[in-house]
């Protein structure tokens, strides 16, 4: 995880660079495995917190698509 926040870090000071005004906004992940959410769950938050972590550092917006794809529960409930 510590390599992509760095790219991603790199990638977002180079768009700041080129654009220190514009609204930055960079997507996170989501699990779209429903059958192993319990398992999975806890790996795709945590690296969306990192990317939010990362964004933030930057000035850059985070949006967070996980709530919307993946809703706490399972849909095998």
């Amino acid at each position: 995880m510590k390599q992509i926040t760095s790219r991603l870090s790199s990638i977002l000071q180079r768009l700041r660079g080129a654009a220190p005004k514009a609204n930055i906004i960079v997507v996170g992940i989501w699990n779209n495995d429903v059958t192993t959410t319990r398992q999975s769950d806890p790996l795709y938050r945590a690296f969306d917190q990192a990317i939010g972590r990362t964004a933030a550092r930057a000035s850059a917006h985070f949006a967070d698509p996980f709530p919307v794809f993946n809703p706490q529960g399972s849909l095998r409930r």
